[in-house]
């Protein structure tokens, strides 16, 4: 029974996650077939592991650790897709960061998710997280400057 109720809010879920996932996946893999693949392995792979979510446990941080580690993996095969040199835009700098702090400040601004939700998908500590943090911006202020890092709320 619970586990009908989990598949169908993970069906909800997904679908109006899906500009969040193309987001991420985008900002690992650039704009490739892989980015597509990531995606959908991912949704495959946690749709499969469905049993493991808790049922009050919230879907969005869960299916994007998912993907992220698909997306790692395949960054790791086509490693000449995934390295990008800062553009003229903000998402062009945060693309070109190195892939913790990159992970990291994707979560942060563009998902919303504060230190604790980043530090459970990342299986890192929150200290961890609030220095990938610092350091991104720090390298983002040299690239782009200070105007646009303003988080919103």
């Amino acid at each position: 029974m619970f586990d009908g109720i989990k598949e169908k809010r993970f069906c909800r879920r997904a679908a109006a996650l899906k500009n969040d996932l193309y987001a991420v996946a985008v900002s690992i893999l650039g704009y490739s077939p892989d980015t597509e693949w990531a995606i959908r392995n991912a949704l495959h792979s946690a749709r499969g592991k469905i049993g493991e979510l808790g049922l009050l446990e919230p879907v969005k941080p869960w299916i994007l650790k998912i993907l992220l580690q698909e997306c790692r993996q395949m960054a790791q095969l086509h490693p000449e897709d995934t390295e990008r040199e800062p553009g003229s835009s903000l998402w062009d700098a945060v693309c070109a960061l190195n892939p913790d702090c990159r992970d990291v400040m994707v979560l942060y601004y563009a998902e919303n998710l504060n230190t604790a939700e980043i530090a459970k998908i990342l299986d890192i500590s929150e200290e961890s997280v609030r220095r990938r943090i610092s350091q991104g911006s720090a390298a983002l202020e040299q690239n782009i400057g200070t105007d646009k890092l303003e988080k919103t709320e």
